[in-house]
């Protein structure tokens, strides 16, 4: 049990230093020193069309996607993140 709830802990400290570094690299963007913080890719999955249920009562779509950003900045606050929770 004590082993699932480490892992839980680790797996929000990652996401939480990837959310903290990718907003400082969106602040930096446009500093003209900083601006390598937020130098970085996208990539994703996305579907061309929706997918549409036609019910004579009601019609519903539906939409999937998922966008991934990673900067420079998300990448140092993930490996901050990974040394402040081996030190914990």
């Amino acid at each position: 049990m004590a082993g699932r709830r480490r892992g839980w802990v680790y797996t929000l400290v990652l996401i939480a230093g990837l959310l903290i570094g990718s907003l400082i690299g969106k602040l930096c963007v446009g500093n003209p020193y900083l601006w390598w913080l937020g130098y970085g890719i996208d990539f994703g999955l996305s579907l061309p069309q929706n997918v549409t249920i036609d019910i004579y009562i009601v019609r519903l779509s539906f939409a999937f996607s998922s966008w991934f950003h990673f900067n420079v900045a998300s990448m140092l606050g993930m490996f901050t993140a990974w040394l402040i929770y081996r030190k914990w």
